[in-house]
């Protein structure tokens, strides 16, 4: 065939341009591609829920891709397996009991399986801030992270969602945003803390995943942004409580949506 560089741009305007248009209204808003976000957006659309994940980056992965200190491979518990070979990822077991994975792998493992369970990834967007609807997150605001770090001012556009997912990280941006502009807080039992507390692997991955929950109607926290909220302890190369808090915040948005839609 002759390559033809006009043909080349329209098919990627055209393509670029139906994909979009198609997630305006979906079901589930996963901002952030680690590990925890990728999970949820994999079980997610495992359920038959129309989900899209906003990564700010190029590239979807999070912490993972330095493994520990550059070292690029990451470290599973062996509660963790089955999650593993459900999300097609190919680990060995070591002398340690631990499963070890190249972050590489990891990662590529993710965002395969993500878009084939039919999840969409729209990569060097950021969630600048909330909709809120009679005092539910229905969905969010959306720039080019290159616009927003030039400090150029352009105009947001939005995507909405039954359920928004929080899996930005430390930053625990979207849960941030809303109670700034909400006024409300987390639970005076529980605190807001946006820091993480000393290492403590086997602490912290159990902690966020048991504090990974709807924040609020319609906004769930999972991952890192847990650990930030709840000042839980941070767990270092270890992923299996990022991927066991992505897998239960993507069965919560699941169980909240079939109780919308009765």
């Amino acid at each position: 065939m002759t390559i033809n560089d006009i043909q080349i741009t329209r098919s990627i305007i055209e393509e670029y341009y139906t994909s979009v248009k198609q997630l305006l209204e979906c079901d589930v808003v996963i901002v952030g591609g680690g590990p925890a976000g990728m999970t949820a957006a994999y079980f997610a659309a495992k359920h038959g829920l129309a989900v899209v994940v906003l990564e700010s980056r190029l590239a979807p992965g999070g912490g993972m891709w330095g493994g520990g200190m550059f070292f690029n491979q990451v470290i599973f518990q062996e509660e963790a397996r089955e999650l593993l070979d459900e999300l097609r990822i190919e680990y060995k077991q070591n002398t340690e009991g631990y499963l070890v994975v190249p972050s590489y792998r990891a990662v590529a493992g993710l965002i395969l399986n993500v878009d084939k369970a039919g999840a969409r990834i729209l990569n060097g967007i950021t969630a600048e801030d909330v909709m809120v609807r009679q005092s539910k997150v229905c969905g969010v605001v959306i720039n080019w992270t290159a616009a927003m770090k030039l400090g150029m001012h352009v105009d947001p556009l939005c995507i909405g969602a039954r359920v928004v997912i929080d899996a930005t990280g430390h930053d625990a941006s979207i849960v941030r945003i809303y109670f700034a502009k909400s006024g409300n807080k987390l639970q005076p039992d529980e605190g807001m803390n946006i820091k993480t507390a000393s290492m403590w692997a086997e602490k912290g991955e159990k902690m966020v995943v048991e504090h990974t929950r709807f924040i609020t109607d319609g906004l769930i926290a999972a991952g890192m942004s847990v650990s930030s909220l709840f000042n839980t302890p941070r767990m270092g190369p270890i992923f299996g409580g990022m991927l066991f808090s992505g897998h239960k915040a993507a069965q919560l948005a699941v169980d909240y949506i079939k109780k919308e839609r009765k």
